[in-house]
């Protein structure tokens, strides 16, 4: 607890683009496993990964910005996974 109080910014910023990636390349996964026209699959991993996220900062104290920013990216790191999974991009 004292330990994240104490992060200094790049590391918030790290995890928090750990948080980005970890949506990203599940969204990505989830659009081709599943090959359907639409972001549904892609956006409920980040869904998940929103809710997982959120119970890690109700376990563990962390600093507001950290808590802010991660509950900002899952989503957008699903949406640009699920977009980099299409047939149209690849």
């Amino acid at each position: 607890e004292a330990a994240m109080a104490q992060a200094p910014l790049s590391a918030i910023l790290v995890m928090v683009g750990g948080y980005f990636v970890a949506a990203m390349g599940g969204a990505y996964v989830a659009r081709k496993i599943v090959r359907m026209p639409t972001m549904r699959p892609s956006l409920a991993v980040g869904v998940l990964l929103l809710a997982a996220t959120i119970a890690n900062f109700v376990m563990i104290p962390s600093p507001m910005i950290m808590v802010v920013l991660g509950v900002l990216a899952p989503i957008p790191g699903a949406w640009v996974g699920g977009k980099l999974g299409s047939e149209k991009t690849g």
